[in-house]
């Protein structure tokens, strides 16, 4: 593959792309996306994390100091990267959450709601603990989980079950929910629901478009099936080497090394710096 030219906007997944497994990026990583910084490419950071979760990040390649942007829980919110500024927001209707939360609760399975620097969660699980090392947020477990509903935004509910469980209900939860929400599972144990025309593709399309950027000039890099419209919408949709086949199906390339070995960095550095 030759040099590609003319790149506007790279955008990145955290979890299992820009992050090694221990949550971590290396310096060699932070310098090549700085390189790129210092010669006017925007750097984002997409994410199904929180707001706060996701600017951690961006204050580690410094992006915060830049004029740009990172894309949280999964695309229903767009803020600058310092967090002085939301740009775009979509939530669940209070009358929808609380559907699917008592729909949830039918079915004996928990639900993860993630605002500010806190996870509400219905009760503790492995997978709330797992979710809370990830994150770095704060697990509460509310008297009433649907005043929070009617009371808070909504930005995204999450399903946290073994995979065997996830595959199983998921196409119930589609036939229920599935014109009025997108369902799509960021990990096997996880199921996430988020408001209908949002996602991480959507955001950096709409993004895209307010800067005056074109589709062409949009680099995305993600390992699984939430960021499969990311990878769609980019002119160069880049899947990870240890990414999921039907991500690597649809991509324009493949990583050469894993999230571990860098991959992003050594992609960046052959063909975009």
């Amino acid at each position: 593959m030759e040099k590609l030219k003319n790149i506007e906007i790279i955008a990145m997944d955290l979890d299992d792309t820009l992050l090694r497994d221990d949550l971590t990026i290396s310096d060699y990583t932070v310098s090549v996306l700085q390189a790129l910084m210092k010669k006017g490419v925007l750097t984002l950071l997409a994410s199904g994390r929180s707001p706060r979760s996701v600017h951690s990040y961006a204050q580690r390649i410094g992006s915060d100091k830049t004029e740009s942007y990172i894309l949280c829980n999964n695309g229903t919110q767009i803020l600058t990267s310092d967090m002085k500024l939301e740009i775009i927001s979509r939530c669940l209707g209070a009358d929808l959450a609380l559907e699917i939360y008592d729909y949830i609760e039918s079915q004996n399975l928990s639900c993860h709601l993630y605002l500010d620097d806190t996870i509400y969660i219905v009760r503790h699980t492995v997978f709330s603990d797992r979710d809370a090392h990830l994150t770095k947020m704060k697990i509460v477990v509310p008297k009433d989980y649907r005043e929070i509903l009617r009371t808070k935004p909504v930005y995204k509910l999450l399903i946290p079950a073994e995979p065997d469980i996830i595959a199983a209900v998921e196409p119930e939860f589609r036939k229920r929910f599935g014109t009025r929400a997108v369902l799509f599972t960021s990990k096997p144990y996880f199921l996430e629901i988020i408001p209908l025309d949002t996602g991480k593709g959507e955001f950096l399309q709409e993004l895209a478009w307010l800067l005056g950027i074109r589709d062409k000039a949009v680099m995305a890099f993600g390992d699984s099936m939430n960021d499969e419209t990311m990878i769609r919408y980019a002119g160069y949709g880049i899947a990870m080497k240890n990414g999921l086949d039907a991500i690597k199906d649809i991509a324009y390339a493949v990583t050469e090394y894993t999230n571990n070995e860098d991959g992003i960095a050594h992609f960046l550095e052959k063909y975009v710096l």
